[in-house]
Formats: C-alpha cells, sequence, structure tokens
C-alpha cells in the first residue's frame, strides 16, 4: 500500500544532456519493487496554486534509498521542481504505486525501452535472476543511459539510434536480432506509445500472447 513520505535527496548527477538521476531517501522505510513508481508532490505548480503530482519510475535500490531517472521537459513542473533540488533538499511523495514489475515464473525476460522508459527495466535487472535481453531505443548516442548497468547484470543490450546517420528503430532492431524466445519468455515494454504500439503488433503476429507482454507507456 503506497504511503505518504519525506524524501531527502542524497546524490544527484546527470546521466545525459537532458536526463538527471536523483537518489533519494524517504524518511521511513519503504518496501518496493523494481518497475513501481513514486508519485512526487510539486508544491504550488498548478491552477491557482495547488500541489500537482508527477509520477517517476524507481530505476534502482541504494539500500533505503531510491534512484529516479527524470527528464528534463521545458516548461514541465515536475522536473525543474526536481531539478531545482539540491543535495539534504527534501520533497514529499507517496509510494511505491503500480505493478509493472517482473513475471517470476518466466525463464527469460525481454525488456524494449526509449528513453527514460529504461528507468525500470534498470531496477528489475537488480532483482531479475533469470536471463534477460534489452532493447533500447534513444535519440542520438548521448542520450544512451544505464548501459554499464545493465551489463553488469548480465543483460544482453541492444541499441538504436533514430535520429543519427543509421536512423534506426528499436523495434527495426527487434526484428532483425531477435532470437528464438521459448513459451516462458516474458515481454516488457516502456517508453513512446507509438513503440509500445508497435512492438505489440509485431509481438501478436509471431504468435505472442497478450498475458505474455506488459507494457507501461511514457508521454513525452
Amino acid at each position: 500500500m503506497a504511503q505518504k513520505v519525506t524524501c531527502t535527496v542524497t546524490e544527484r548527477s546527470w546521466l545525459s544532456p537532458t536526463v538527471f538521476e536523483l537518489i533519494v531517501e524517504p524518511d521511513v522505510p519503504v518496501v518496493a519493487r523494481g518497475g513501481q513508481f513514486m508519485s512526487v508532490i510539486v508544491p504550488g505548480r498548478g491552477p491557482a496554486g495547488r500541489d500537482l503530482r508527477r509520477a517517476y519510475s524507481l530505476a534502482g535500490f541504494c539500500g533505503p534509498a531510491f534512484r529516479l531517472c527524470i527528464k528534463l521537459v521545458p516548461g514541465g513542473p515536475g522536473s525543474n521542481f526536481l531539478a531545482g533540488l539540491q543535495c539534504k533538499e527534501q520533497f514529499q511523495a507517496l509510494m511505491p504505486y503500480g505493478d509493472f514489475c517482473w513475471e517470476e515464473s518466466a525463464h527469460r525476460h525481454v525488456f524494449v525501452a526509449t528513453g527514460t522508459g529504461i528507468a525500470p527495466f534498470r531496477a528489475m535487472l537488480e532483482e531479475a535472476p533469470r536471463q534477460a535481453t534489452v532493447y533500447f531505443g534513444v535519440r542520438s548516442a548521448d542520450e544512451l543511459i544505464y548501459l554499464d548497468a545493465c551489463r553488469q547484470r548480465g543483460a544482453t543490450l541492444l541499441t538504436a539510434l533514430s535520429q543519427e546517420q543509421e536512423r534506426v528503430r528499436v523495434t527495426t532492431i527487434f526484428q532483425q536480432h531477435h532470437i528464438d524466445f521459448d513459451r516462458s519468455t516474458q515481454f516488457y515494454l516502456c517508453g513512446n506509445g507509438a513503440m509500445i504500439q508497435d512492438m505489440r503488433a509485431l509481438l501478436e503476429q509471431k504468435g505472442v500472447t497478450k498475458d505474455r507482454v506488459a507494457y507501461e507507456k511514457y508521454y513525452s
């Protein structure tokens, strides 16, 4: 069950020109799984000065603390609020939420992500002990994040750059390089809506049943 917490920023760093990471520690112990998210309370940024809430996936675990992976959106109230926080500053949130978690009974896990959609998969890889393949698509090479973290967990990693010379989308990489997945394989999709729609269609064509496909849509 989600609970209200006060989080303290303990570390902050830039992962790419537009994506930053915060390590935040709640004031009370929280049990969460990879794939879940916290709902950050953004004070006074809504209509008539009301608070807003913005959801951010947990990107990993650091003892009692959690990683957050945030894309800085121009004019975005949530990302700009979090970007302005310095170490030792605090914010309020509700957590954990969500059931976009890895399936424990699956023999193999296939993760397909675009942009910061890689965040929940980084956290899942900290928990998943079985074979995993990650397909990760971004616009340009400087937007590739968490590559080492994925490889250190033993995942096979394939990347796609949609706006550089090759102009390859992650769905194309999946079609070109996918291996034969058996019926115990679980698929997870996270990122922009167009990718998710295309991947669901591809998997359906390959005979993958809907119960073996989990997805979470990020809006850009």
